[in-house]
């Protein structure tokens, strides 16, 4: 939670002030009058790692955080949740699963085929918002094929007597997650009606039989309680770590009383590396312009290691831009 107020009488409100990237900040510090709020361009250069090609200015990365960090200070008060609640501890795991390699490098063909285009036309260079079209779609292919392992991961919860939520970027893996568990599962996407919406939370929180939460990371990843789960899983990953860390506290919220455990399933040697890899650069910068905490430690760039993505395609001899990056979310 954090309150930013600068002159007069202006306060805003939010639970996240920088969901992504610095850049984010900008129009909140405008709004309540801070000096920093004047200028989008300089502002930009100065603590985005700005620079300018041929698509124009580019603002996606991050610079000079402490500084950043030292001059909004007394703008904006933050509190943890673990500082004004008294809740369990939350634990996070990461959990691997192998899908076929084979058909994962057949996949994997046509971001190959797409990334040698970009590169023939581009003088020598790839961008990585010229491939997501191709990332999506290997996203989900990824996400679809691993549904069947966290099903499974969930299944093993549920004997043990807990409940669980499962969140997934996509309605393809929530469709075949609410074949397998029926009646024990009640869900959550963009579709969903209010009604509706409310009703399968009460079910979930005071219904025994109903065991699993099945959600759109988006849709049913805020403004909901389901505080009966103490398991929290993600079939896929989304390319905003904000996302995931307010869906995962769905269930670590007021009413919690058991600790938490949140599984990430990811597939080693896939495009979930990359996706990965963007996440903790980019949490690596939220923790930087942490409000709570004293001092700012590294993360002065929001841009993805493209070592990464270069493992996984160095057999192509592919090249990427590295003044570029992949951003975006799947519905």
């Amino acid at each position: 939670m954090a309150i930013l107020g600068q002159v007069e009488d202006r306060y805003l409100l939010t639970g996240t002030p920088v969901m992504n990237r610095p850049i984010e900040l900008f129009n909140l510090l405008r709004a309540v009058g801070h000096p920093l709020g004047d200028d989008y361009v300089d502002f930009g250069k100065r603590y985005c790692a700005g620079f300018k090609d041929t698509y124009g200015w580019d603002f996606s990365g991050a610079s000079n955080l402490e500084e950043l960090k030292a001059r909004t200070e007394g703008t904006i008060l933050a509190r943890r949740k673990e500082e004004v609640l008294d809740l369990p501890p939350k634990l996070r795991t990461t959990l691997d699963v192998e899908l076929d390699r084979a058909r994962y490098r057949a996949m994997t063909e046509e971001l190959v085929h797409l990334a040698r285009e970009q590169y023939e036309q581009n003088g020598g260079n790839v961008r990585w918002n010229e491939l997501l079209p191709v990332f999506s779609k290997l996203r989900h292919a990824i996400a679809k094929d691993k549904a069947k392992h966290t099903a499974a991961l969930v299944e093993d919860t549920l004997a043990g007597g807990e409940k669980a939520i499962v969140f997934t970027n996509f309605t393809a893996v929530a469709d075949m997650l609410q074949k397998h568990f029926g009646d024990a599962a009640v869900r959550l996407t963009g579709e969903t009606g209010q009604a509706a919406r409310q009703e399968a939370v009460d079910r979930f929180q005071e219904d025994p039989a109903v065991k699993v939460s099945i959600g759109n990371l988006l849709a049913a990843g805020t403004g909901i309680t389901l505080t009966a789960a103490t398991q929290v899983f993600f079939n896929d990953l989304d390319w905003v770590p904000a996302n995931h860390l307010q869906a995962e506290d769905r269930a670590y919220r007021i009413g919690q009383q058991k600790m938490v455990n949140v599984y990430y399933v990811t597939a080693p040697g896939t495009l979930d590396d990359v996706v990965w890899g963007v996440l903790e650069r980019k949490l690596a910068v939220l923790e930087a312009l942490d409000y709570t905490k004293r001092g700012a430690e590294g993360a002065e760039t929001g841009r993805v290691n493209e070592e990464v993505l270069e493992r996984l395609l160095r057999d192509f001899e592919v090249p990427l831009d590295p003044t570029s990056e992949a951003g975006g979310t799947d519905s």
